[in-house]
């Protein structure tokens, strides 16, 4: 399998999310999007209403593990903070190893749908696992402990104020897939996890020829980070994206140090990279609290991918008609945040918030629920976007 054809096997992972985050597309919708070895890899998407909670998804690999143990192998990696097991699911027997992080972020639930149909896919075709000559590693849940803490608002109603009340996402020292330990000038950066010292296993073991890790953004249009490839992979991947009826994500990459590929793909910068960028910023890359699974797993020399699909979306931020409002009033408003003194105790929980927006993606740390909304419904209003609670 030679590259190109593994960066097609990493565009069919972000072809899947953009099915599985389209809860109004008809069956085999995504398929109608990628060329004919994707769609036949992915097969058809159908529409879903519900993303799965992680006693679902655990419930979701048992049985698949029941029902064929020789080709679903279900082993254990780790254990998380509040010892719950981290695991991963193996299919398939290539000579290239495919690592596949259904959950990097507990708000981002989409990469679990997509997991669990990628799952699914492939362990009810042996043939086509066979054809891919990969060996597939699948972990669902990165963090199983911050997704349940999460997890209330998986089931809907999908609206801004009940994903708001149930949202959670830990700071970014204690998300397993921001904390690999990297170095910088001969300085140390990094505190990993257990659930990060999980994954390090897992790839130092299988030294991965791609890590696929499978995001979402809240609101915006579809793009990801590639670590490589040419114009024909990038122009292939927003096809898929645009394909899918996604519009792309025109703002700035929030990978310090990113660079635009074509529109919606960015390259993933290197984790120097992003040091020298922060640095230049007149900011203090020593206060990261380490790299990605991505920049982990670059040493044994695989390529990588982030794809990004929005929970909600509007046609309309495709328009790049002049706003009223610049993009630094609108990103200084979504900044703000009350004193932690004036924030019902219920509330102090959520570490960090992430919100992307029109005019790029925005991260704030210590933004509780209710100034999330406040300020999504503050933007949606003054870009004259509609949305109902």
């Amino acid at each position: 399998m030679n590259r190109r054809r593994l960066f097609g096997l990493s565009a069919m992972a972000a072809l899947a999310a953009a099915g599985c985050s389209r809860t109004d597309a008809g069956n085999g919708a995504a398929v109608q999007a990628g060329t004919d070895e994707i769609a036949e890899i992915v097969g058809p998407v159908s529409p879903i209403s519900a993303f799965p909670t992680a006693d679902e998804m655990n419930a979701f690999v048992d049985r698949l593990a029941a029902v064929d143990p020789g080709r679903v192998l279900v082993t254990e990696i780790g254990r998380s903070r509040a010892g719950q097991a981290i695991r991963n699911v193996r299919i398939g027997s290539g000579p290239r190893p495919i690592l596949v992080l259904g959950s990097p972020h507990s708000n981002e639930p989409i990469g679990l749908a997509t997991t669990r149909h990628l799952l699914g896919r492939l362990a009810a075709d042996e043939a086509l696992t066979s054809s891919l000559g990969a060996t597939w590693n699948f972990v669902p849940l990165v963090d199983p402990d911050a997704t349940r803490l999460g997890e209330g608002w998986f089931g809907g109603p999908f609206t801004r104020t009940n994903v708001a009340r149930h949202f959670y996402r830990p700071p970014g020292d204690l998300q397993a897939e921001w904390t690999f330990p990297m170095n910088w000038r001969g300085t140390p950066i990094g505190r990993p996890l257990p659930e990060t010292r999980a994954l390090m296993t897992l790839i130092d073991s299988t030294r991965p020829a791609l890590v696929a890790s499978l995001h979402n953004a809240d609101f915006s249009g579809g793009f990801a980070y590639v670590s490589g490839g040419d114009s024909d992979y990038w122009r292939s991947l927003t096809g898929h994206i645009t394909g899918n009826g996604l519009p792309l994500y025109r703002g700035e990459p929030d990978a310090p140090g990113a660079a635009p590929l074509t529109e919606g793909i960015f390259g993933m910068p290197s984790f120097d990279q992003m040091c020298s960028a922060i640095a230049a910023g007149c900011a203090d890359p020593l206060a990261l609290s380490g790299g990605s699974s991505g920049h982990y797993a670059g040493q044994y020399g695989g390529a990588y991918l982030v794809s990004e699909l929005p929970l909600w979306s509007d046609p309309r931020l495709a328009d790049d008609s002049p706003g009223c409002e610049s993009p630094d009033r609108s990103l200084g408003c979504c900044a703000r945040r009350p004193p932690a003194a004036d924030l019902p105790n219920s509330t102090r929980k959520v570490g960090v918030s992430r919100l992307s927006s029109i005019g790029g993606a925005v991260r704030s740390n210590a933004m509780h629920p209710g100034s999330w909304f406040h300020w999504i419904d503050w933007l949606l209003s003054r870009h004259r976007l509609s949305s109902r609670r």
